[in-house]
């Protein structure tokens, strides 16, 4: 059982090298889905170096891309992808953060923690930060989110990115209790480049939230920087239906 770090990213060069870093120490490994979704960009995958910049992390990391040419259906379809099956392995801690975030503490030990047989939850929240637009030094406490939890086969996005259905059980709560060692992330859009928040803002005017695959069948192409295990290995990129 390890942790898993699960990033969505698209055309994030300015930011997501520092994403990947904060991790290190913190998971075992990264799944990173690129792609944008219908409504956000007219073409698939990052053209910028985003997927350049995670090859060469030190920390073990999976990109995922979106191999059909054309967009993913909506949002919660692109993030259901790193919850594909055969990606992750049921039991192991998922970390969900963007690409404009990045962990400022408590890595490390929230990590021995939950590695430890101490650990009896299933998912914890945790507290996101985002910079104070109005005073670039100081940053305004966002809330707490579940961005937490133990991987079971089957859980998927539902319509948004707060709500995770299970098979056969509640849903994944909205809220939940923090976690004990307290891990802050940081959300920093300010750095974001120019043109992804230009489109940001037009998605949001055209409210493009698209039909959710929970189980997406998307032709998609995994590639690692990695030689661990055979999911994880290096070599000739693998087309999964």
């Amino acid at each position: 059982m390890g942790i898993v770090g699960c990033i969505c990213a698209f055309e994030s060069e300015a930011t997501i090298g520092r994403t990947i870093k904060s991790l290190d120490g913190v998971v075992d490994r990264i799944i990173l889905v690129d792609g944008s979704w219908e409504g956000f960009a007219d073409y698939p995958c990052s053209k910028d170096q985003t997927i350049t910049i995670a090859y060469n992390a030190t920390v073990p990391t999976i990109v995922v891309k979106n191999g059909t040419g054309k967009p993913y259906s909506s949002e919660m379809t692109k993030r259901n992808m790193y919850l594909a099956e055969g990606l992750v392995d049921s039991g192991e801690w998922l970390l969900i953060i963007d690409d404009d975030e990045y962990v400022t503490q408590g890595g490390p030990q929230l990590r021995k923690y939950l590695l430890s047989s101490e650990c009896q939850s299933q998912h914890h929240s945790v507290v996101v930060w985002k910079r104070n637009t109005h005073d670039p030094d100081s940053w305004l406490r966002m809330g707490e989110y579940v961005r937490l939890f133990r991987y079971i086969p089957k859980m998927h996005y539902g319509v948004n990115p707060w709500t995770i259905e299970i098979p056969n059980a509640p849903s994944l709560p909205i809220v939940s209790e923090l976690t004990p060692i307290p891990l802050h992330i940081a959300n920093d859009q300010e750095t974001k480049g120019q043109k992804y928040l230009e489109m940001k803002d037009e998605a949001r005017i055209k409210g493009c939230f698209g039909k959710v695959d929970v189980s997406p069948k998307v032709e998609k192409i995994v590639e690692s920087n990695s030689a661990e295990k055979p999911k994880r290995k290096r070599g000739r990129p693998r087309k999964i239906q």
